[in-house]
This record gives C-alpha cells, sequence and structure tokens, in this order.
C-alpha cells in the first residue's frame, strides 16, 4: 500500500482504539482511590485493557465470516450501525446521570460480595461496549485486504492497552495527590472525563455513520453509489460539534459530581 494509505490505516485504526478504550480510562480513572499501589493499577489496567481488546473480536469475527462465507454485507453493517447507535444513547445516558454510584460493583457490592466481584464485575460492565462497538468495525473489511483485519486487531489491541496503562498511571497519580491531601479540585478530573466522554462518542458516531454509508452502499449496488469517506468523516465532526454544544455542561455536571462523590469517600 502507498503510504497515503498506511496513514489513513494508522488513523481509523487509532480512533477505533480510542472508541473502545475511552470509557475504560475513564472508569480506571474515577478508581482511583483503589489504586493503592503500582500492582493494583496494573491490575485493573491489564483487566480492563484485555477485555477491551477481546471482545470487539467477538462481533467483528462473526461479522467477518457472514460478509465473506454468505455475502451478508448490508445486514451486517446496518446490525453494527443499530448497535453502535443504541451503545451511544447507553454512553449518554451514564453521562449526563448525576449518581454517585459506580455501576455495578461499587462500594455496597464491594461490602456485600466481597472483593472479587467488586473488581470483576464493574470490569466486565465496562466491556460491553466493547462487545458491541465488534460488528460496527466491520467497515474496515472493504476498505482493506482480508489480511489487514487481522493486523488491525493487533494494532487496536495494542492500542488499547497503551491507552488503559497510560489511564492507569493518571489514576495512581491522583490517589498519591487523594492520599496527601493535595488534591484541592476535581474540576480537572471532570474535564478530562467530559473531554473524553465527548470524544468517545463522536468516534462511535464516526462509525455508525460509516455503517449506514456502506449499508446504503450495498442497497443501491450501481454506478455512482459510493458514499465519499470524506462526508463520512464530516458528519462525524458535526456530530462531535452538536454533542459539545449540547451536552457539554452537563456532562461536566454530572462528571463533577461523580469525582466529588469520590473524594469525599473514605479510602
Amino acid at each position: 500500500m502507498p503510504l497515503s494509505d498506511w496513514v489513513d490505516f494508522a488513523f481509523l485504526n487509532v480512533s477505533a482504539a480510542a472508541a473502545i478504550a475511552l470509557d475504560a480510562c475513564i472508569l480506571i480513572i474515577i478508581r482511583f482511590r483503589d489504586m493503592r499501589d503500582n500492582l493494583q493499577t496494573l491490575r485493573w489496567a491489564v483487566a480492563v485493557g484485555l477485555t477491551h481488546a477481546l471482545f470487539p473480536m467477538i462481533g467483528f469475527v462473526g461479522g467477518w465470516y457472514l460478509i465473506t462465507e454468505f455475502s451478508l454485507a448490508a445486514p451486517i453493517y446496518f446490525v453494527g450501525a443499530l448497535l453502535l447507535g443504541l451503545l451511544i444513547v447507553s454512553v449518554i445516558k451514564e453521562a449526563v446521570q448525576e449518581s454517585a454510584d459506580e455501576g455495578p460493583g461499587g462500594q455496597s457490592m464491594a461490602t456485600k460480595y466481597g472483593p472479587i466481584l467488586a473488581f470483576w464485575v464493574p470490569v466486565l460492565y465496562v466491556s460491553i461496549d466493547a462487545l458491541l462497538s465488534g460488528p460496527g468495525k466491520t467497515v474496515l473489511l472493504d476498505r482493506y485486504p482480508d489480511t489487514f483485519a487481522w493486523l488491525s486487531f493487533l494494532a487496536v489491541g495494542v492500542l488499547v492497552g497503551l491507552f488503559t496503562l497510560f489511564a492507569g498511571a493518571v489514576s495512581r497519580y491522583i490517589h498519591r495527590r487523594w492520599i496527601s491531601n493535595n488534591l484541592d479540585s476535581p474540576a480537572a478530573i471532570a474535564l478530562g472525563m467530559t473531554i473524553g466522554t465527548v470524544c468517545e462518542i463522536t468516534l462511535f458516531s464516526f462509525f455508525l455513520t460509516w455503517c449506514l454509508a456502506k449499508f446504503a452502499e450495498e442497497l443501491l449496488k450501481g454506478e455512482g453509489s459510493e458514499i465519499s469517506f470524506l462526508y463520512v468523516v464530516a458528519a462525524s465532526v458535526l456530530v462531535g460539534v452538536a454533542i459539545t454544544l449540547i451536552l457539554a455542561k452537563k456532562i461536566m455536571s454530572a462528571s463533577m459530581f461523580k469525582v466529588e462523590a469520590a473524594i469525599r469517600r473514605p479510602q
């Protein structure tokens, strides 16, 4: 492939990895109270990173098989878009909800059921989006040779791991500041969570729009039916701008509430 295609391939894989990993990174950061040492931080980062690297493969491989063996590209693209749409709605609903609960596996579950469930339930809970996002990634099949699909999974897996490890390092840093009572304001953490959520929704919207475009192309199957990739990117950017204008304040407010609740709670 020419250099321009490699740049394009790298952009798409970084986008896919970021879309999958951002909510995992937010979970790791908001759980900063649990990052008592480097081993605990690595445990969280590796567990979340692995599920977010492996879960999308389930949906992608299934979609890939149905497309290549039974020529069901249109239904797979439509299902991928539908799942991504449901995922975006779920992310928005959770992002604007002002609740001190950390989802399944919060402090009450740790007290009631013990540390094992308190660890694995939130890890699996936050990994559902990675499972749902798998079929949406099948749009890569039509843009690159099949062999690049496996390279894509390797690249995305490595990137997701790096993203979650970085989030673990940030969370560990916040934990140390919290322990030493130097965590003066939650504003910076909340702002980071807000930016991450907006980016996550925008990136999922990008793959949703791409799935819809490929679905339309499969239905039309004629001269001039191909939808420009630039239109897909432009539509996704517009979605990101709209989300920022409409929801950013609500997401920031909910993020502040969650961070303040986390800071107040005893270790």
